[in-house]
């Protein structure tokens, strides 16, 4: 959970484009989990790599100071084509989330599962998604987002 707290805390400084310190970092943690930081930063880490494509980089290792940088193209503002933004981001994020859990590879009927919980449903239009299965099973596919097996 602590994990989890730190990941969005990150994911909210990024998204308003500030660094953030290891203080700051602290203090989301909590105390009580301060000895387990060094691991639960690197959980953190590895977790923004693989599901958002971004880095965690300490700037300057005398203040403690972290920025997030994107490392496959991939950022909030859109994705590779210039035809998404960051709805559809956000949704390619749970998507990758949901098969990193699943140790990645994710069923199709866990995703369609997942992705009901947000009002996402196979074969019904999305005013923002627009078709789900066309945007999981080509458009990303073709992005090299993910793999269809």
């Amino acid at each position: 959970m602590k994990m989890f707290a730190l990941l969005m805390f990150l994911l909210l400084k990024y998204r308003i484009k500030q660094p953030t310190t290891k203080v700051e970092m602290l203090e989301v943690v909590t105390p009580e989990y301060q000895d387990d930081f060094p691991v639960i930063l690197s959980q953190a880490s590895r977790c923004m790599q693989l599901v958002f494509g971004l880095d965690v980089i300490e700037v300057d290792p005398r203040e403690h100071s972290y920025v997030l940088n994107p490392i496959l193209g991939l950022t909030w503002d859109g994705m590779l084509s210039d035809q998404w933004g960051l709805p559809k981001t956000s949704l390619l994020g749970l998507v990758l989330w949901l098969v990193l859990l699943q140790d990645d590879c994710a069923t199709e009927e866990e995703v369609w599962e997942a992705l009901g919980v947000t009002g996402v449903y196979d074969g019904q239009e999305h005013i923002i998604y627009g078709e789900p299965r066309d945007l999981l099973t080509n458009v990303w596919v073709q992005e090299c987002y993910m793999q269809c097996r």
